[in-house]
């Protein structure tokens, strides 16, 4: 059985209410803030290409086209480095795009082509 002091306490008792949920709405923007660092510092940026691996890349493209072989590519999309396999199935020079199995990627975003 409760004590005469625990059934006063719990007929008296009073609920703050919301008041005592007002320190938790800072941590909801505050984690919303480090989320976004933790994104920006993850985020990679793209590597520079020299004019020899440029040449690589231009040498291993047209070999690929001419004996449609299967590659693989190195590109950069949306901070990251990616790499696809398959065959080229389609080279647009006006717009600078390589269709490989169904994906198009920019000239532009290619690090690099290995046969």
């Amino acid at each position: 059985m409760l004590s005469e002091k625990s059934k006063h306490l719990i007929n008296n008792y009073k609920d703050r209410g919301m008041i005592k949920w007002q320190p938790f709405i800072a941590l909801e923007t505050q984690q919303e803030y480090i989320d976004n660092l933790v994104s920006e510092n993850n985020k990679q940026k793209k590597p520079v290409i020299s004019s020899a691996q440029v040449e690589v890349i231009n040498n291993n493209l047209t070999y690929a086209i001419k004996h449609k072989s299967q590659v693989l590519i190195k590109y950069f999309k949306n901070s990251k480095t990616k790499t696809l396999i398959g065959k080229i199935t389609n080279f647009n020079k006006q717009n600078k795009t390589l269709t490989v199995n169904t994906q198009k990627i920019n000239m532009n975003n290619v690090l690099d082509i290995l046969l």
